[in-house]
């Protein structure tokens, strides 16, 4: 665990400036997602907002798979589309 020394100095600092002890866990949590090599995943909110610059119109749904968002949106037309963004890095996947 060469991430340890790392984690405790980011805990002791953000103890140190009062943030309390859930939030100094959260912070260190995020720091050791993004430094342990594995990318975060996109929220639902972000992968929404990708397929609304993609698409335009109402959101309908979104639902989740283990590697994807799944947007449904109502466009200017009338007309529903479903966006597939990555939950990995928000890339379009499909739209139909």
């Amino acid at each position: 665990m060469r991430c340890l020394p790392n984690c405790l100095l980011i805990i002791s600092y953000l103890l140190i400036q009062d943030v309390g002890i859930a939030s100094a866990q959260n912070h260190a949590n995020n720091f050791f997602r993004t430094t342990s090599g594995r990318q975060a995943e996109i929220s639902q909110q972000q992968a929404t907002a990708i397929a609304q610059k993609y698409v335009s119109g109402r959101v309908l749904s979104v639902n989740r798979s283990t590697n994807s968002y799944r947007v449904k949106i109502l466009n200017s037309k009338g007309n529903i589309q479903i966006v597939t963004v990555s939950t990995r890095d928000g890339a379009i996947l499909s739209t139909r």
